[in-house]
């Protein structure tokens, strides 16, 4: 059987909108645009693991998330890049390097 990872990446600070906080903290319905994203991922029964790529300056903000809108123990954390690449880099090299836990 093969393992599924999702990586998502939400390391961005919201240049090309203009907006802060950043479009994947804008709340839609009093919710977060990327627990909704989460919460596709993580409704799929063969999705071991969902990687989402934040900053680490949101470290705090994404935790209180996935708290309050009760994500599961399959979410894990790691810390973005300054670019779109060395993010998704970074959910790779996390995904690769078989750990079982988050930042």
């Amino acid at each position: 059987m093969f393992r599924v990872y999702a990586i998502i990446p939400a390391a961005g600070m919201g240049q090309r909108l203009n907006s802060y906080p950043a479009k994947q903290f804008q709340l839609i319905e009093d919710k977060p645009v990327i627990s909704y994203t989460i919460s596709s991922f993580e409704s799929m029964l063969w999705m071991e693991k969902v990687i989402v790529v934040v900053s680490v300056e949101e470290f705090d903000r994404m935790r209180k998330i996935l708290k309050d809108h009760n994500h599961s123990e399959k979410v894990v954390l790691v810390p973005g890049e300054l670019t779109r690449h060395g993010s998704i880099f970074n959910g790779i090299k996390y995904m690769k390097s078989g750990h079982s836990e988050g930042l």
